[in-house]
């Protein structure tokens, strides 16, 4: 009697926790025929140097971190994201007089999407996303760098973040 018991507690439980929403999270692959994705290097459509490999590692790190596909190269992966940044506008937001600026938000715009690299569809994308930070001015030219590569390094954190939670989001 106990064990019919304590059966029914527990199926009442689990029905309850599965009618909420609530669900368990383990390293399951996710996406139904994906197991295996491959980010190569972004193209750079702008004048910023540098800017396609911080965007791709941010990328490749946020689905390395999440570990719900494999991450592999393109010959041998069964989605491919290709990702191009296409604009990159800086406004300044405050001033310190009229002539001299005391803060900047930098926008970062991709073009993005991920292909079935089997049948060449495209299973993501998104060709106008849009992020921007604002950051201050520094005093030196050499803080003013540095200052706007943090700003392109949190814009690509965050970016990196919404394009797999939105790509992944697919399939759940």
């Amino acid at each position: 009697m106990e064990k019919a018991r304590r059966a029914l507690v527990l199926y009442a439980v689990v029905s309850v926790l599965a009618s909420c929403g609530y669900h368990l999270v383990g390293k399951e692959k996710v996406v139904p025929g994906v197991q295996s994705v491959a980010i190569p290097l972004f193209e750079n459509g702008t004048t910023e140097p540098d800017i396609e490999r911080i965007f791709n590692d941010a990328l490749r790190e946020e689905f390395l971190v999440r570990n719900l596909v494999t991450l592999t190269d393109p010959e041998h992966a069964e989605a491919v994201f290709r990702g191009k940044i296409t604009r990159l506008t800086l406004t300044n937001v405050a001033h310190l007089t009229p002539t001299k600026a005391a803060e900047a938000r930098l926008y970062v715009t991709v073009d993005i999407r991920c292909e079935d690299r089997r049948t060449g569809a495209i299973l993501w994308q998104d060709t106008q996303m849009t992020y921007y930070r604002s950051y201050p001015y520094g005093s030196t030219s050499l803080e003013d760098y540095e200052t706007r590569r943090a700003a392109i390094r949190y814009i690509a954190k965050q970016m990196a973040l919404r394009i797999h939670d939105r790509f992944m989001s697919r399939f759940q």
